[in-house]
């Protein structure tokens, strides 16, 4: 059967011109993004792709991002971290796409009308704030939506045959080796034994070549980032929770109720088309609920699934509607539509207004962190011990330091130290004995706190009689926890 594609290019342009809009209009980085930005900038300088200039460890989750970002560091100079978001919402957007296009290629005929009611249809889950959010942050987000868009959605014409490289993903996110696997485990449940066993393989090899290669270059076989984030406390009930709320949220039970109707309407006719995506989303959402932590950035992702499984299930529906008697379908039909469109109308004013609140904190904490780095840059030296967390936004302004971060994203000795404690440590430096082993052991030269955390240490003698404050600066007045930074350096 031949695809039917005709035209989906200018649903592609429209989606394209709204994700750069979002984007350009309201830019919002994640403190952890330039983590990565700063290992781009060291790689460009031929330095080890690190973070700290004497540390050794490689501090981004992702093996691959910080190479993609020297392309456009590259091609746009010192400001190319301002095209950031620019480039995320082009992919995005292609993610987006991609998925559309699949989706299409299993209608029976080319059918312009049922083109336009798909799209309309999984309009409003793309322009869930969340992805502008959370997805397009500075982060690898946008680009791994993109691999997964290919690599665990079938398309009509290749859905008998196993995509073998999805497990590669594994390189841009650890995680992304479940693509793989969602690959494995669709074979076998169709009965594809030679093909599933030849993925095994092909998955065993890819882990195997993915933590060589972490050994050889970084010397070690894990990013040290995951090493570090997994001695958190972590309350496994509330991941559970999320994991299973992520199912429902943002009025996903809607489409699920549009997916529930699809299989009732047509039981036979394509229960099989979302079988590698399904797989993949309970490997998914199973692995951060069970063994990881819901991060918001590990979200959209799993828009990738529900765009194509809203997506067939609503072609199900039309395709069942042309085959029975329905009076008035025309107009029914442009109902849908319109309904479709004014919600989505309103879904895009409702993610405008998020963004606008949340793209001022962000341009808020960068400026806030540019005068912290600046400050440090020009009152401490690269023999300070300067302990801080998070070390993402002022790192990348004081470019000339080496930090002592808390949990050790960049620091091996303080995930080591912090791993070997009788007790798990909270996120922030909020805990007074995790603290007062960190200062016994470490004795910094500096320590930046935020308000929350200096509560913390004020409560420890050691603290109070070794150390002085000696700047207080304004980082981000509406959250009381972070409204200042308190910097104290050793007596």
């Amino acid at each position: 059967m031949q695809l039917n594609l005709k035209g989906t290019w200018l649903f592609g342009l429209f989606i394209l011109i709204i994700g750069v809009h979002l984007a350009s209009q309201y830019p919002y980085f994640f403190d952890d993004a330039f983590i990565s930005f700063r290992i781009t900038e060291q790689i460009l300088k031929n330095v080890k792709p690190y973070f700290s200039t004497e540390g050794l460890e490689y501090t981004s989750t992702s093996v691959l991002y910080p190479f993609l970002n020297c392309i456009w560091a590259s091609l746009f100079g010192k400001n190319w971290v301002e095209w950031i978001p620019i480039f995320n919402a082009i992919f995005l957007s292609l993610s987006f796409f991609v998925v559309f296009r699949k989706a299409i290629s299993f209608a029976i005929q080319d059918d312009f009308k049922l083109k336009l009611l798909v799209f309309l249809g999984i309009l409003p889950l793309f322009l869930e704030f969340r992805n502008f959010q959370y997805g397009n942050s500075g982060l690898e987000t946008c680009f791994y939506m993109v691999l997964l868009s290919f690599f665990v959605v079938p398309e009509h014409s290749k859905i008998e045959k196993p995509n073998y490289f999805g497990g590669l993903l594994i390189f841009l996110r650890p995680e992304g080796v479940l693509a793989g696997f969602a690959s494995i485990l669709n074979a076998l449940f169709k009965g594809q034994i030679k093909p599933g066993i030849r993925l095994i393989f092909i998955s065993i090899f890819t882990i195997i070549g993915y933590l060589s290669y972490n050994w050889l270059i970084y010397h070690q076989l894990l990013p040290q980032s995951m090493i570090a984030k997994s001695n958190h406390i972590i309350f496994r009930t509330e991941e559970l929770k999320k994991g299973f709320a992520y199912l429902l949220f943002s009025g996903l039970w809607v489409y699920m109720g549009i997916f529930l109707l699809n299989l009732f309407l047509n039981p036979l006719s394509k229960p099989k088309i979302f079988g590698l995506t399904f797989i993949w989303v309970i490997l998914y959402i199973s692995f951060f609920s069970l063994f990881a932590a819901w991060w918001p950035w590990y979200v959209p992702p799993l828009f990738v699934a529900y765009w194509f499984i809203a997506a067939n299930s609503l072609i199900g529906i039309y395709e069942y509607s042309l085959q029975i008697k329905l009076h008035n379908r025309n107009g029914i039909y442009w109902f849908a539509v319109l309904a479709l469109f004014l919600f989505s109308a309103w879904k895009f004013e409702e993610t405008r207004k998020i963004l606008k609140k949340t793209s001022f904190a962000s341009k808020t904490r960068i400026k806030s962190s540019e005068k912290i780095g600046t400050w440090l840059n020009q009152n401490a030296n690269q023999k300070d011990k300067i302990l801080i967390e998070p070390i993402g936004m002022v790192g990348w302004f004081a470019k000339n330091l080496s930090f002592l971060d808390y949990p050790g994203l960049s620091h091996k000795e303080m995930a080591s130290f912090i791993s070997k404690l009788h007790w798990k440590v909270p996120h922030r430096l909020t805990d007074r004995r995790t603290d007062s082993a960190i200062l016994y052991h470490f004795r910094p030269d500096i320590i930046v706190l935020w308000r929350e955390e200096k509560a913390a240490f004020e409560k420890i003698e050691r603290f109070q009689h070794a150390y002085f404050k000696t700047k207080t600066l304004p980082y981000f007045l509406l959250d009381e926890r972070m409204d200042s930074v308190f910097i104290y350096r050793k007596r």
